[in-house]
């Protein structure tokens, strides 16, 4: 058999190959692989600017919302400013009947005071005891019934606001009063007479006075030394017991 004959014998049995045709073969497949890899690359890169986009247009929805808000206060304030702008006297005439009608409350309020401050003077019985004179010394009881610290700072008040009580040397008192809870209230005021208003209240207390108020005033003249607790105690106690 010639050599031409073997030749054709191996290219029928598919036993030859071409060297060149396998080297484009490998090409060919490296290709299609290198394709697919960028192909997939690709599709990467897609997605991620795709959600970059994505994100962005969110921001941008965000900001559009914060403005029609904004927008929307700006409107509401720019309504009411209009308002004041064309309806100056309408807010003005709101504002002025607010003034008025609290004006008119607290008129009713001072007037319902006074009308209580006067019934009280008129009510509170402020008895008067037995004038003592010595050397010179004038001691002048009076007492009146009290029940509360109010009551009893009033009658404080309007026996010393009297002209011919004011000008008193000496203006001591003491009180003691039972409230409705049935605690004991008491207490003393000297005026610069020292253990003046001590020794009234213990008047009070020894005679078990209760719910009073007992006033003292003294125009002095000579000094009588201890012998003006006993004048002090004597006129307290006569107005007190007059009541």
């Amino acid at each position: 058999m010639s050599e031409r004959d073997n030749k054709r014998k191996r290219i029928n049995s598919g036993m030859q190959t071409d060297p060149i045709e396998n080297v484009s073969k490998n090409m060919a497949s490296n290709n299609i692989n290198k394709e697919s890899e960028n192909s997939n690359t690709n599709y990467t890169n897609a997605e991620s600017h795709t959600a970059q986009i994505l994100q962005a247009i969110a921001g941008i929805q965000e900001t559009v919302n914060n403005i029609n808000s904004k927008i929307d206060n700006n409107s509401s304030r720019l309504d009411a400013l209009h308002k004041d702008i064309h309806d100056p006297l309408g807010g003005i005439e709101q504002r002025l009947q607010c003034l008025s009608d609290e004006s008119n409350y607290t008129g009713e309020i001072i007037a319902q005071l006074q009308k209580q401050n006067k019934d009280f003077s008129y009510e509170m019985g402020v008895m008067k005891g037995n004038v003592i004179n010595d050397r010179g010394n004038v001691f002048i009881g009076r007492a009146t019934n009290v029940s509360t610290y109010g009551e009893t700072r009033e009658a404080v008040r309007q026996i010393l606001r009297k002209p011919d009580i004011i000008t008193a040397t000496h203006n001591s008192y003491a009180y003691s009063f039972t409230d409705i809870h049935g605690k004991q209230h008491q207490g003393y005021d000297d005026d610069g007479e020292f253990g003046a208003g001590s020794k009234l209240l213990k008047l009070l207390k020894d005679n078990k006075h209760d719910n009073v108020l007992v006033v003292v005033s003294r125009y002095a003249g000579d000094k009588l030394g201890p012998q003006r607790f006993n004048h002090l105690a004597t006129a307290g106690n006569a107005a007190v017991t007059s009541l």
